[in-house]
């Protein structure tokens, strides 16, 4: 969701859901320090949707400002030819609204050609969090496509100033900022995770933003993995097995609920909640043949991922070892 040129290979436009595999693991990821990606959709010309989510005590540390700055982009998924364009974020218990505002960007660093207008597609948000009895606080984005325009976007949301993308603002970063000040993109200094407002430029707004941001911090995360246990794996590694049960292991945000669901529905679906330190371990039994599994996490923030894993197969005749002659 990067606003410029040159974004390096972890930037590139995020997908809906994970993107399939890469070895054994089910990974999403997103621009910058974006810990969170939710995919939405207008669906009439020129239309308005509103986005929830939530921050939970379990999950965000509030900055010492007592302000928690959430930057959200906004893209249009693959295929999708929506302008979209962030309107406001509101708060749901109070009503209160956050006006979006969108930088400009510097002569030195306009958007491709391919973009439309002269503004990043994200903005910056300054939310008053009032914590309910529950320890959480539910918000929505708004927002509105441009002229006729209609069609499925993608939010990527990042902590304003987490330029390490370590899910903390802190005085390393700030550091960070500092180094890659003045910098506009297409130049060797520029840091496009220093660059809060994404406008392509990184000036001392940006470090007015991070530093009134510094404190904050959240174990929410866009990755998930889900690994085969080598245990599991009977004999060779080729993901065949005589074993009836085998077990995952994997990582995903701390507190989020992880489910295996076998696509053909020969077993049952099974579910486990990630532990503090973002890892889950799972066993689930299998079908005879082939079992394909749907691996889906939901957390608190409001953010769901899911995709498909590569097969695991069950042949009680499987081979343990691979004999040559001498």
């Amino acid at each position: 969701m990067s606003t410029s040129e040159n974004r390096d290979r972890r930037r590139k436009p995020s997908i809906t859901g994970p993107e399939m595999l890469e070895g054994r693991r089910l990974l999403t990821g997103g621009a910058g320090g974006t810990f969170a990606i939710l995919p939405t959709s207008i669906d009439t010309a020129g239309g308005t949707t509103a986005v929830p989510f939530v921050i939970s005590s379990k999950s965000f540390t509030l900055p010492k400002s007592g302000k928690l700055t959430l930057g959200i982009d906004v893209v249009a998924q693959s295929g999708s030819t929506v302008q979209a364009k962030l309107d406001s974020v509101t708060d749901v218990a109070t009503k209160g609204e956050v006006r979006a505002t969108q930088a400009k960007f510097a002569t030195p660093a306009q958007r491709k050609a391919s973009t439309t207008g002269n503004k990043s597609s994200a903005s910056v948000f300054p939310l008053t969090v009032r914590l309910n009895a529950a320890g959480e606080a539910s918000f929505k984005a708004n927002i509105s496509a441009k002229g006729a325009t209609k069609g499925a976007a993608l939010l990527g949301v990042y902590l304003a100033g987490d330029v390490s993308g370590d899910g903390k603002v802190d005085a390393a970063d700030i550091k960070a900022l500092k180094t890659a000040m003045n910098a506009v993109a297409g130049t060797t200094k520029y840091n496009f995770d220093a660059d809060v407002n994404r406008d392509g430029k990184v000036t001392n707004q940006d470090m007015k933003i991070a530093k009134q941001n510094v404190g904050a911090a959240t174990t929410i995360s866009p990755v998930v993995s889900a690994n085969l246990d080598e245990a599991s794996d009977t004999g060779l590694a080729d993901r065949v097995t005589k074993a009836t049960t085998i077990g995952f292991n994997g990582t995903a945000s701390p507190g989020s609920l992880v489910s295996f669901t076998e696509i053909s529905g020969r077993v049952p679906v099974v579910a486990t909640t990630v532990d503090a330190t973002g890892n889950y371990k799972i066993t689930t039994p299998l079908g005879a043949g082939a079992n394909t599994f749907r691996v889906s996490s939901n957390d608190s923030f409001g953010q769901s991922i899911a995709g498909n894993i590569s097969p695991v197969t069950y042949d009680a005749n499987a081979p343990e070892t691979i004999t040559t002659k001498a």
